[in-house]
C-alpha cells in the first residue's frame, strides 16, 4: 500500500507521560513510535472545514520508564526504578476536525476529536524492577490505553 510505503521511514515523537497512582510517581519519556502503519485514511468536507478519520493506526513506540514512591519525607533510600520500554499499539480509530484559521501559530484548529487508542504489548526493561513491573502488563496497557485516549486529542488540539 502506498500509505504505508509513506509512513515507513517515519519517527514520530510523543510528549512525555507523567502520573501519579497509589502514591507512586510514574512516568513515560523519550518516547519514539517507529514502524508506522495506516489501513485507511478518509477525508469528509465539512465546509469551512475537513473531517480526517485515520483507521488502522499502529506502531511501535520505544522509551523509557520510572517509578519512585511520592514520600512525604527527605529519606535516602525511597523506592525507585527506570528503564526501558517498548510498546506495540496504534489506535483503532482516530477522528478529527480541521478548521483553517486567520493565526499563523495555528493554522489549523482541530476540534471534535476521538481517539480508540490500543496498546496491544509493553515490555519493560531495567533490571528487578522491571520484571516485577512486567508482571502487571495488563493493568498498565489499561492505563495506558486511557491516558492515549485522553491526551492524544489534547496533544492534536494545541
Amino acid at each position: 500500500m502506498l500509505l504505508d510505503q509513506l509512513l515507513r521511514g517515519i519517527i514520530l515523537p510523543v510528549p512525555d507521560l507523567s502520573w501519579v497512582t497509589d502514591g507512586i510517581n510514574c512516568s513515560l519519556s523519550e518516547l519514539r513510535c517507529s514502524s508506522v502503519h495506516l489501513h485507511g485514511l478518509g477525508v469528509t468536507d465539512l465546509a469551512p472545514g475537513t473531517l480526517l478519520m485515520a483507521h488502522g493506526l499502529s506502531a511501535t513506540c520505544d522509551g523509557r520508564w520510572s517509578y519512585n514512591l511520592a514520600w512525604p519525607h527527605d529519606v535516602i533510600n525511597v523506592p525507585a526504578g527506570s528503564g526501558g520500554l517498548t510498546a506495540i499499539g496504534g489506535a483503532a480509530r482516530l477522528e478529527l476536525a480541521l478548521t483553517p484559521t486567520a493565526a499563523l501559530s495555528t493554522p489549523l484548529l482541530c476540534s471534535n476529536c476521538t481517539c480508540d487508542a490500543t496498546v496491544e504489548s509493553v515490555q519493560f526493561t531495567g533490571g528487578l524492577s522491571a520484571a516485577l513491573i512486567n508482571h502487571f502488563e495488563d493493568t498498565l496497557r489499561t492505563h495506558m490505553q486511557r491516558l492515549l485516549d485522553e491526551r492524544a486529542c489534547a496533544e492534536l488540539s494545541k
